[in-house]
């Protein structure tokens, strides 16, 4: 090696195992993260639909909200009710203004499984979180409560720009270090 000359290879040698880490870290965050947030998209659902599923279960009169919901605009959340042979009883949901039924695929998961939880994308740009309960008691049937998904996957995007940004910080920085670090020992 040649006094002051700087030796490309040599730094990207020692960057690259470090910059291997910050990006498999940076995966890694950004997926835990997503996770959490969409998982968490289900709570109201959760709760709205075994609520409603245990009183059907006993033959009461649910709680239910009764206003219709718009899904292609609306945040709210809405309830759609099948009977045990998988004929819609009730529903607040509406898309582009007409009554809409859900996939009875995901009843019969929810049947086998007691719940089912899945995203429903019933036309293109209208991604909801769906809860499906399954009840049997007095009577069976099942209960399937959704809301939009917009909100949070506007913050799933706001995650992957904030870690883009810190990877590419990370990056560039361990590369600064590792070149500062060869200048150094040379």
């Amino acid at each position: 090696m040649k006094p002051g000359k700087i030796h490309i290879q040599s730094i990207l040698i020692s960057w690259l195992p470090v910059a291997f880490i910050v990006i498999l870290l940076g995966i890694f965050t950004y997926l835990v993260g997503q996770q959490i947030l969409r998982q968490s998209a289900n709570d109201p659902q959760i709760e709205l639909s075994e609520t409603v599923a245990n009183s059907l279960s006993k033959a009461e009169k649910p709680n239910v909200p009764s206003n219709k919901v718009e899904i292609s605009k609306s945040l709210g959340l809405y309830v759609m009710i099948y009977n045990s042979q998988k004929k819609l009883l009730y529903s607040t949901a509406l898309l582009y203004g007409k009554n809409i039924k859900f996939p009875l695929g995901v009843l019969s998961s929810a049947q086998k499984t007691g719940q089912s939880r899945v995203t429903w994308q019933p036309a293109p740009g209208v991604r909801q979180a769906t809860v499906t309960t399954y009840f049997h008691g007095r009577q069976s049937g099942y209960v399937v409560v959704g809301k939009s998904l917009r909100e949070t996957e506007k913050r799933i995007d706001n995650l992957g720009i904030i870690l883009g940004f810190t990877l590419t910080f990370g990056l560039l920085g361990s590369l600064f270090i590792a070149t500062l670090t060869y200048l150094l020992k040379s």
